[in-house]
């Protein structure tokens, strides 16, 4: 049996970078992105987004991305 993941509130603590992460918007929307240079970005790393999520938590299947 596996423990349950905790949401991370993000005005408390910081993501990792460079790492997959669950998100959930201030809408209730949740989706994927990665925290790299002080912003969220697309998972592909095309674009960063213009909103900072509430909560987030490490993707099941984060792996580490470049930020180079």
């Amino acid at each position: 049996m596996t423990a349950d993941i905790q949401w991370a509130v993000t005005e408390k603590k910081a993501p990792p970078e460079g790492v997959l992460l669950d998100v959930i918007t201030e809408t209730g929307r949740q989706t994927q992105l990665i925290f790299g240079q002080g912003m969220w970005w697309l998972e592909d790393k095309s674009m960063y987004v213009y909103f900072v999520p509430l909560f987030w938590k490490v993707a099941d299947t984060a792996d580490a991305a470049s930020f180079r």
